[in-house]
């Protein structure tokens, strides 16, 4: 796969993974945070429509893996080592944000919502396989049920008639330390390419009772399940 394969498949992913994230939050706290989520889903569009040379990549292959402490708690979750970390602090560093837009081929002003609405946001900015977003939410918002994730994922793109997106399977399941947590898989096609980019989202009850929602956004649906079974296995 080539870098600039490698960047559409990026930009559509991560930008998915925005639209998604913001999209939850809102519906969970019923906030008014439905314009971030709406701009966001625009991007997302756009990147995705744009991304037509994307393709899956193989499959997975052992990665090496870096702790990385989730802002205002006690939470650590392993991430790809080679990834670039950034949080809500980030937003304000110029340099920082417009380097990272030129690697994965967002805008800053994409880049600075997703960091105004998530706890990391975490980028392959070398070989562009993939992104990922961690937020915390209230106490009392709960996980999301299947329909929800329907509802919102069925949602995203509604102003493309070329692009749409497929929901996998949502199981329920447990931490390492036993807390209850639910996966939702999902696709995002390009339907005049056939092109796919895969995604996997995992929420849990944090021991503080709030909800951790990772999104993982990649060309392989292997490589989603192997970060997202490192993030299971640390909480």
């Amino acid at each position: 796969m080539t870098r600039s394969t490698r960047l559409a498949t990026l930009a559509a992913t991560g930008l998915t993974a925005v639209a998604l994230t913001a999209s939850m939050s809102a519906c969970s706290s019923g906030s008014d945070s439905d314009d971030t989520a709406a701009t966001a889903s625009v991007s997302a569009t756009a990147a995705v429509a744009s991304s037509a040379s994307a393709t899956p990549t193989e499959d997975a292959t052992a990665m090496s893996y870096t702790p990385i402490e989730v802002p205002e708690t006690e939470l650590v979750i392993p991430v790809p080592a080679d990834w670039q970390v950034l949080t809500e602090s980030d937003a304000a560093d110029e340099e920082l944000v417009s380097s990272t837009a030129t690697a994965t081929g967002q805008s800053t002003d994409t880049i600075i919502s997703t960091l105004q609405n998530t706890s990391l946001y975490i980028l392959d900015t070398t070989e562009l396989t993939g992104s990922m977003t961690v937020t915390v939410r209230p106490v009392g918002t709960g996980l999301s049920t299947e329909n929800d994730f329907a509802e919102t994922i069925g949602s995203m793109y509604p102003d493309n008639d070329d692009i749409s997106t497929e929901l996998g399977d949502y199981t329920t399941t447990t931490t390492e330390a036993g807390a209850e947590a639910v996966i939702q898989t999902y696709s995002v096609n390009v339907d005049s390419t056939g092109e796919v980019a895969h995604a996997t989202v995992v929420e849990f009850t944090a021991p503080d009772t709030r909800t951790v929602a990772v999104h993982v956004g990649t060309s392989s649906a292997e490589l989603n399940q192997e970060i997202i079974d490192g993030v299971l296995g640390s909480a």
